[in-house]
């Protein structure tokens, strides 16, 4: 006997989107100075962050001048409530070997057609360099955020996951005199290639994980942004699902599983598993007398799961359940076929199900119910697969709006 989580969560927030984060290429104060080439390198760190570097190779016609370069930063939202992040403050600006510190600042609006995902340009990180006369060099570097909208409704059983878009801005470059002879452009896309669509530029040349661009005398107004897609909706997913049972619920079930021990089930591990028969029934109760009165009808079921035996990589393809079926302990009472969709790996086939309108009002009849009744309330949860199936998590979460 173990138990089993049972969630009870209020109306779920608004939408969240990107932090405040630097997005793009230098705008410079002068018109007079001209880059005449850029080794621009984008790296991937993860589905959160992205690493970039710039080498400007500068040549300026005039005497030593000061001038203003401005790295665009994020609003950090609709609203611009985020605080300056840090990966805002990551930005570093070397001039010919001297770092030199930039500032964030509010400033001109820049236009960007990712607004909605938190990508409004809002601010801008500051910093006044000396560029001598004839050729120096300039390098820029920063740790930046990926842009995401993962929006909240009162419905979701769980917080959403969201897919993240890698966006550069290439336009601030415009601002420099005359256009630079050749931008080569390098993007590693690390362990995410196949999470990977480039949708800007056109055409990359590839290399394994990594896409590149040569561009000759590019127009920056025109050739505006780099722009990557990335699917991670389906991780973000697992990994709320495998957290899941880490928290507990003053209304916990209790599981009974016909053989084996059940506890890997709920230790927020999805490394470990329980193993039984195809065909089993894990039988599960919760004591309905302190609940009663407690679930108004709005209230809403679903159940949360990740299948299959992913502390062993050999056994992950032949013990995953091919489906679920739900249903009252009682003989005549609701049933609720269950499908499953198994992901090509284990780190991304966490799965919740909403219980349909029947299994729903099945589940919660017993803690409406006056008198309370004095057995358990009792579901039942058959899984068909192979001879043998397994399962990594296994919860109920239940929203009460």
């Amino acid at each position: 006997m173990v138990t089993l989580l049972l969630g009870i969560a209020l109306a779920n927030g608004p939408a969240r989107t990107a932090g405040r984060t630097p997005i793009g290429e230098m705008r410079v104060g002068t018109d007079r100075v001209r880059m005449v080439h850029e080794e621009l390198e984008i790296r991937l760190l993860s589905l959160e962050e992205v690493e970039v570097r710039a080498t400007y190779q500068l040549h300026n016609p005039d005497p030593a001048a000061v001038v203003r370069f401005s790295v665009p930063v994020t609003s950090g939202g609709a609203d611009g409530a985020y605080r300056d992040s840090n990966a805002a403050a990551s930005v570093r600006i070397l001039s010919n070997g001297t770092f030199v510190p930039c500032l964030i600042e509010e400033g001109e609006r820049m236009a960007t057609p990712f607004e909605a995902l938190g990508g409004a340009v809002t601010h801008w990180c500051t910093a006044d360099l000396t560029i001598p006369s004839g050729p120096s060099e300039i390098r820029m570097s920063y740790e930046g955020e990926l842009l995401f909208s993962r929006p909240q409704g009162p419905a979701d059983p769980l917080p959403r996951g969201a897919d993240r878009k890698l966006v550069y801005a290439l336009s601030p470059a415009a601002s420099w005199g005359k256009k630079p002879d050749e931008v080569a452009i390098t993007l590693d896309l690390g362990d995410h290639r196949d999470r990977a669509k480039v949708v800007r530029p056109a055409n990359p040349e590839w290399s394994g994980r990594i896409a590149s661009w040569t561009l000759s005398k590019p127009d920056f107004s025109k050739a505006a942004w780099i722009e990557v897609d990335l699917k991670a909706a389906d991780r973000d997913q697992h990994a709320i699902v495998a957290s899941f049972n880490a928290s507990r619920s003053d209304w916990t079930p209790t599981i009974r599983v016909p053989s084996g021990d059940p506890a890997a089930l709920t230790d927020a591990d999805a490394a470990t598993a329980w193993c039984g028969a195809a065909g089993s029934a894990l039988q599960l109760e919760w004591p309905a007398p302190e609940a009663a009165g407690k679930a108004p009808a709005s209230c809403r079921a679903a159940l949360v799961h990740i299948p299959g035996d992913a502390s062993n990589a050999e056994r992950w393809a032949g013990t995953g359940p091919t489906s679920f079926t739900l249903s009252t302990c009682a003989a005549d009472g609701a049933t609720q076929p269950i499908p499953i969709r198994r992901a090509a790996t284990p780190d991304a086939s966490g799965q919740v199900t909403p219980l349909d309108a029947a299994a729903t009002e099945a589940f919660f009849a017993p803690w409406r119910a006056e008198p309370p009744p004095t057995k358990p309330s009792c579901m039942k949860l058959e899984v068909a697969g192979p001879t043998e199936v397994c399962l990594a998590e296994l919860g109920w979460h239940v929203v009460c709006p």
